[in-house]
């Protein structure tokens, strides 16, 4: 074989091995084997999908409720996913709805390297977006795919494809009313903005996660 050609294909090898690396740095895969793209914001790097996994990041099973509308509120700390609307199928287009108990579960619901963002990682990232007014859209312009799965605030579930509500690792305890509650982002499909809000801590909201 030519020498020159034997380097030209060499080169090119290694030209496609770097390009598959680069495209593979702009998805994450979790302990379920679900794959989601990510998104650069400045200096950090989130995950543009809802969560979808049904383990912790060390395999361990995150529970649900035997019927999806099931109370939990006689739990002192319910560490359990829905699909929702309480349909499974539902997950391939909205991801899945978490309580914060498992949220905040030291085996971690993110992929291994990532974690769920702190109330100040959001108000970073809207910041960065220009401001909660116009955060949604920008969002959306820089590749974010808005999910919106609705909640689970008690034994319903609501709000299915109008509104979307992620949550932080952050406890609120500062405004009356405010017990066993945390920080949350909410989005309406028919709005631009981007809001805090906080929600009970046995709610089931969704999630998406941020690159250590």
């Amino acid at each position: 074989m030519n020498s020159k050609f034997y380097v030209a294909i060499v080169i090119a090898g290694i030209l496609f091995i770097c390009s598959c690396k680069k495209n593979d740095d702009n998805t994450v895969k979790d302990i379920d084997g679900n794959v989601y793209k990510t998104v650069p914001f400045g200096t950090r790097i989130w995950m543009a999908e809802n969560l979808k996994t049904t383990k912790y990041s060390n395999g361990d099973l995150i529970g649900t409720t035997s019927q999806p509308t099931l109370g939990v509120s006689n739990e002192l700390t319910p560490k359990f996913q829905w699909a929702p609307g309480g349909v499974e199928s539902n997950v391939v287009t909205y991801g899945r709805l978490y309580t914060w108990y498992a949220v905040t579960d030291s085996r971690n619901i993110c992929p291994a390297g990532w974690h769920v963002p702190a109330d100040f990682e959001w108000t970073n990232l809207i910041a960065y977006l220009g401001g909660e007014n116009t955060a949604q859209q920008a969002l959306k312009d820089k590749g974010f795919k808005i999910q919106y799965a609705g909640w689970r605030p008690g034994t319903d579930f609501v709000d299915l494809g109008l509104w979307g509500y992620w949550w932080s690792t952050t406890i609120e305890n500062t405004e009356p009313g405010s017990v066993n509650q945390a920080y949350s982002r909410v989005m309406a499909s028919v709005s631009t903005k981007v809001a805090r809000s906080y929600n009970y801590q046995k709610s089931g909201l969704a999630v998406v996660c941020v690159k250590d």
